[in-house]
């Protein structure tokens, strides 16, 4: 391998680099092996190029990483394209850009790649393409992560009738792999008495073991924010705005965009103009277009004629229904806009 490497061959550098990480034949050294990986990424071998991508990405070097991932996907590695999805997907390194990291997702998915499987199937829930995130999740079906999503779509009716009790053995399947996601569902449905009795003592097994699991550290996994928004819109059309507001604000921290804008239309409601305000604005700057049409709502009903009509307006090009209509009633009576029946004939 020594001589291999020593000619500036890639595999062979690859293969000393595991030599010094694993210790095999020589003294295990970390940094030596980080070396060799990076001969070999710079020569080219795309599994070191992953690595070096990996080892960037675990000091917060996300540019470098995002460099390295992108160059062993090139190449067709799987853990690279699924990586780069990643980094795109959340804006590691580079603006987040969801149509990006699906179609990188995809291709690591499409060679079997079951991580890459999962994603997509997250993806497709968090755009709430229920049917597709089902078809996903299902192809990587024997991974945890996967299992616990599946679990979710039936437990809350996401594209299918809901079903508690294919919900729950799809969450011990998931479980059984020791995913604390899953284990705290279980513990949930016992805690509440859904699908099987209630049984607290069972409950409190289940919720420990989720927090032996690393339950807390999970909180900031997208599926659990996911799940968090669908409580929210559970208790929504319970008519429990208060149950609502609260899950929808724990997934809106934790980045959930459907959840802003869920927020804005509680608070709308309620005439809390200025929350609803800041969070329809941040739905909006995330790329949710209906969002547009609210902001100019709520001008409108703040009275400021000029900014409503900016924000229908902006909503109406992309084709937003009752944002055209308000186009047109603006133009029709002159506010925020010259009056022109020509104008508010056309948007109408």
């Amino acid at each position: 391998y020594a001589r291999q490497a020593s000619h500036h061959h890639s595999v062979g550098s690859y293969l000393m680099g595991q030599m010094y990480r694993k210790g095999y034949g020589v003294e295990m050294n970390q940094g030596e092996a980080d070396r060799w990986d990076l001969r070999a990424a710079e020569g080219g071998f795309s599994v070191s190029q992953h690595y070096i991508g990996l080892r960037y990405f675990q000091v917060g070097n996300y540019t470098e990483a995002l460099r390295w991932y992108r160059k062993a996907a090139e190449q067709g590695d799987r853990e690279g394209e699924f990586k780069l999805g990643l980094m795109h997907y959340y804006g590691y390194g580079v603006c987040k850009n969801p149509r990006e990291a699906e179609a990188w997702m995809r291709k690591a998915a499409d060679r079997e790649y079951t991580p890459a499987a999962t994603g997509m199937g997250i993806i497709c829930l968090e755009q709430e393409r229920y049917p597709e995130a089902m078809t996903w999740c299902l192809r990587a079906r024997e991974d945890p992560i996967s299992e616990y999503h599946i679990g979710c779509l039936f437990r809350y009716g996401l594209g299918v009738l809901p079903n508690y009790v294919t919900a729950m053995e799809w969450f011990q399947r998931s479980a059984e792999k020791k995913y604390s996601l899953a284990e705290y569902a279980i513990g949930w449905m016992y805690h509440n008495g859904v699908s099987v009795s209630k049984d607290l003592e069972e409950a409190k097994k289940w919720y420990r073991k989720a927090k032996e699991h690393g339950h807390l550290d999970a909180a900031n996994d997208l599926g659990h924010r996911e799940a968090q928004y669908a409580m929210g819109v559970h208790y929504h059309d319970q008519g429990d705005d208060t149950a609502a507001e609260s899950w929808y604000s724990k997934a809106a921290q934790k980045g959930c965009l459907k959840a802003w804008s869920k927020l804005g239309g509680i608070f709308f409601n309620k005439r809390r103009y200025v929350e609803a305000l800041e969070n329809y604005t941040k739905a909006e700057s995330a790329g949710d277009a209906r969002a547009q049409y609210w902001l100019g709502e709520i001008y409108y009903q703040r009275q400021d004629d000029k900014l409503a009509f900016e924000w229908f307006y902006k909503a109406a090009v992309r084709g937003d229904v009752d944002a055209e209509y308000s186009v047109g009633y603006m133009y029709h009576h002159g506010r925020g806009v010259a009056p022109s029946f020509e104008e508010a004939e056309k948007w109408y």
